[in-house]
């Protein structure tokens, strides 16, 4: 008996621990069909270029995570127009191949899991330009920079400092989305920030709104209908074990 009941809880944690790994980790998929119902004609869970069939005017696009799509002519890999995308599984994005171009560029930011301590800053609106990024203990700038965009991801809140001398910061908090699944993405893709120190956690009373531009929110009750689909599978496997 509690060598079955050892095995019931190993399998539990089994079913549990890969539901939540495969929720959390980044991918790309590109469809020819407008709400992305059949199969992918392209995926990827790292950062990669595809190549689109001449005579393809349209595609879209179903992120989990955070990721950029840059347009790019073959020959000589100059690339033009980005766009942002982020989600979860949950959105289904409309692409448009524009002529010149016969190449995409896939980039993913951050962790596969989405939960990564670290915030990265570019010099460039839509993570573009020279970049850092700041993790645990925080660091000091001799020159303070300005930054047009930045992202940071997981349970995590950032002190953002204009000068490294200044006593108050300014909190930067995981957007409630986050707060909510315990993982994801907080993230500005068009801002001016100077930053002249960056700490982790924030203990003052100068606070931004949560989550300026976070990932698409799942469905209300996704989460719960995830819970009562374990604890069904948990519930069979005990019978079939014990009765």
């Amino acid at each position: 008996m509690s060598s079955n009941y050892a095995s019931f809880l190993t399998l539990i944690f089994l079913i549990i621990t890969s539901t939540v790994t495969g929720q959390r980790s980044q991918f790309i998929n590109l469809y020819n069909s407008t709400q992305c119902l059949t199969a992918p004609v392209f995926s990827a869970t790292a950062s990669t270029t595809y190549t689109f069939p001449v005579g393809v005017s349209t595609l879209y696009a179903q992120v989990n995570g955070l990721w950029s799509v840059d347009f790019c002519r073959n020959d000589n890999g100059e690339c033009h127009d980005r766009l942002i995308y982020s989600g979860q599984h949950d959105n289904c994005s409309f692409v448009a191949v524009m002529e010149y171009c016969g190449l995409l560029k896939l980039t993913r930011f951050g962790d596969v899991n989405q939960i990564e301590r670290t915030i990265r800053f570019f010099a460039g609106p839509n993570f573009t330009g020279s970049s850092f990024f700041v993790e645990p203990p925080g660091k000091n700038f001799t020159q303070p920079s300005i930054i047009r965009s930045y992202y940071f991801s997981g349970l995590n809140i950032w002190e953002l400092k204009a000068d490294k001398t200044d006593v108050w910061g300014t909190c930067r908090f995981y957007s409630d989305i986050v707060g909510s699944n315990g993982y994801g993405f907080t993230y500005q893709t068009n801002t001016a920030i100077q930053i002249g120190a960056v700490l982790p956690g924030c203990d003052w009373l100068i606070t931004t709104p949560r989550g300026s531009t976070t990932i698409h929110s799942t469905t209300p009750n996704s989460c719960e209908n995830m819970k009562c689909i374990i604890f069904f599978i948990a519930g069979s496997i005990f019978l079939s074990i014990f009765m």
